[in-house]
């Protein structure tokens, strides 16, 4: 027979229930309105890691934040090139296919398709297949964020 109290093993459960289902905490289907794109030290990434680990701890709110992270600032100009650039405020603007984005932007469809590809990998951009009513399947390119900030440290 159990009393109405909780025991200690499931308050601990309920401590570490995923994001989405703390009340106080966002869900990940609400994506942050800015990714931050920058370089920061592997010491910097490791204590924001802390600094979260510690207000989830304490059952604290974590405002919703994506950073994406370059050791070395080369890097990051590699990833970031003006043309990538271009194509990461055409997508903001209106989500598009690779075709439609190539003409607009007078680009290549295949070089169009592999800074998608890479912009994908590195977490700026998505790519979502949907059903075109006129004729099969559409894919659409959309931004993983509505703005974007870029922080470089030399």
């Amino acid at each position: 027979m159990r009393s109405g109290k909780k025991s200690e093993l499931e308050r601990a459960g309920e401590k570490h229930k995923p994001v989405e289902d703390r009340p106080n905490l966002p869900a990940r289907e609400h994506a942050p309105a800015k990714d931050v794109i920058g370089t920061e030290s592997v010491e910097a990434f490791f204590a924001r890691g802390k600094e979260t680990a510690r207000k989830a701890d304490a059952g604290l709110p974590i405002a919703p934040s994506r950073r994406i992270s370059f050791e070395d600032p080369r890097d990051l100009a590699a990833v970031l090139t003006p043309r990538r650039i271009e194509l990461l405020r055409a997508v903001r603007r209106h989500a598009s296919s690779i075709t439609e984005i190539a003409a607009e932007l007078s680009r290549d469809r295949r070089a169009v398709a592999r800074d998608v590809a890479l912009m994908k990998r590195y977490g700026l951009l998505k790519v979502k297949t949907e059903l075109n009513p006129s004729h099969g399947r559409r894919t659409r390119v959309e931004a993983e964020a509505a703005s974007f900030e870029l922080r470089a440290t030399l």
